[in-house]
This record gives C-alpha cells, sequence and structure tokens, in this order.
C-alpha cells in the first residue's frame, strides 16, 4: 500500500500538529486514515464502498472506498468532509 496526503493546499495537520490525516491506497481501495504523530498509532477513519474511488482512467483502474483527492478536513471543527457521487 502507499499513503499520501489530502489534495494540494487542504489541511492534512490537526491545528495542534498531533494527528495527521491521509489516504491509504491498498490494493484497489482507497480510505482515510490518521496517525497519531507522537505514538504512530495509525487508526482508518472511512469504510466506503463508492465505485470509482481512484482517477480512472487517468491514473488506475476503478477502486472502491473514498473518492480519491475529493476529500476536505476542517480543522476548526476536526471533522472529515468526504464528497458521494450517485
Amino acid at each position: 500500500c502507499f499513503d499520501y496526503h489530502l489534495y494540494y493546499f487542504i489541511p492534512s495537520m490537526t491545528t495542534d500538529s498531533k494527528t495527521i490525516v491521509f489516504y491509504r491506497h491498498k490494493q484497489d481501495e482507497v480510505q482515510l486514515y490518521k496517525i497519531d504523530v507522537e505514538t504512530g498509532l495509525t487508526v482508518k477513519l472511512t469504510d466506503a464502498k463508492t465505485p470509482n474511488s481512484l482517477w480512472r482512467p487517468w491514473l488506475q483502474a476503478p477502486g472502491h472506498g473514498v473518492r480519491d483527492l475529493l476529500s476536505a478536513f476542517n480543522t476548526v471543527t476536526n471533522e472529515l468532509i468526504l464528497l458521494r457521487f450517485k
């Protein structure tokens, strides 16, 4: 698998700098995770089943999970915002 930050200028770190939110691409699935900066403890945040989660046809074949690079992190409320498509 590989991990990567939220899209470009969208913050991936909490304002207290203790937690980083990121995407994890494992096999044909993309989900959001968080990591505790001090301990390294990683926790899966989503269990999304959205089809075509990857940037198809530009990068990979379709997968499932959260929509790749279409999530945001609100650092004021510490909430994730996920876009859903039917």
